[in-house]
């Protein structure tokens, strides 16, 4: 990768195999790519990355080469096409393996055994290989094998438990929450793993689990539960550090936010108000 301003980038002359999916396991792989890492997509010809038949798209064309949704989370990559069921399409991976540094992947458990691609299988073509797997709930336990996507996995989590209004049902975030969360702590590991390498010459399997990583959106409420035995729950428009804070009707109909967090805000919104 060329260098940036004269400097080295981050991840320069790192390799990545890529066969992650969707949201998560691609953002992890980006990031090393948008910091110099050489990151090579490897999707199936049989069937296509979810997120190509999903819109935006170029010129309002569906096409699997016009997904903006796509391009926002693969920019910066290289792409190759394989058919794993194939009966080389497993060897063409692991030729592949052979020169990476690092492999990202977010099947369903098993998935990539039954292909012979699992990280046994991987380090016997390259010893130091760094591996990181990314299914919702990690490799085993009882819901080892279930399958879902951001909405399935916040609710899960049990961030849909904090959004809503305290007399109606959760109603969780507008996107994907986790999607956008879980993959800063996944490349945390990951890098981690790629220092400890760096320091041992020794690779590492990454039993990365979203499910695992999706508490840490929860902020104090798991916290607030084990010391004080409260449960939080969904609180509208109300913060427990502010006040007012909310979204108030107004006497012609319309509405105004109001918040104040300090007594600075207090002391300015009772003045704009005319009364000090």
């Amino acid at each position: 990768m060329p260098e940036t301003h004269g400097r080295r980038q981050a991840f320069e002359g790192l390799r990545v195999a890529d066969l992650a999916w969707v949201g998560v396991g691609p953002l992890v792989s980006k990031y090393l790519a948008d910091h110099g890492a050489e990151v090579i997509r490897v999707e199936s010809t049989t069937y296509p990355e979810t997120l190509r038949r999903v819109g935006p798209f170029l010129n309002d064309v569906p096409n699997l080469d016009n997904s903006g949704y796509y391009a926002n989370f693969n920019s910066s990559k290289l792409c190759m096409s394989v058919n794993l069921k194939h009966e080389r399409g497993p060897e063409m991976v692991r030729r592949l393996v052979a020169q990476c540094d690092v492999v990202t992947e977010s099947f369903t458990p098993g998935t990539m055994a039954r292909f012979g691609l699992d990280y046994e299988s991987l380090r016997a073509v390259r010893d130091d290989i760094v591996m990181i797997s990314m299914p919702l709930y990690g490799q085993t336990g009882p819901w080892g094998r279930y399958m879902g996507y951001g909405h399935v996995l916040q609710a899960a989590a049990g961030i849909n438990h904090l959004t809503g209004w305290p007399d109606e049902p959760p109603i969780g975030t507008g996107v994907a929450y986790t999607d956008f969360l879980v993959p800063h702590i996944a490349a945390t590991a990951l890098i981690a793993a790629l220092d400890y390498r760096r320091r041992t010459g020794i690779g590492q399997y990454i039993d990365f689990s979203q499910m695992e990583g999706s508490v840490h959106g929860l902020g104090t409420a798991i916290l607030d539960w084990t010391v004080n035995g409260h449960e939080q729950t969904r609180m509208g428009n109300r913060d427990p550090e502010a006040a007012p804070h909310g979204c108030y009707v107004c006497r012609d109909g319309r509405y105004v936010v109001i918040a104040c967090a300090t007594e600075k805000h207090w002391e300015g919104f009772k003045a704009a108000l005319g009364r000090p």
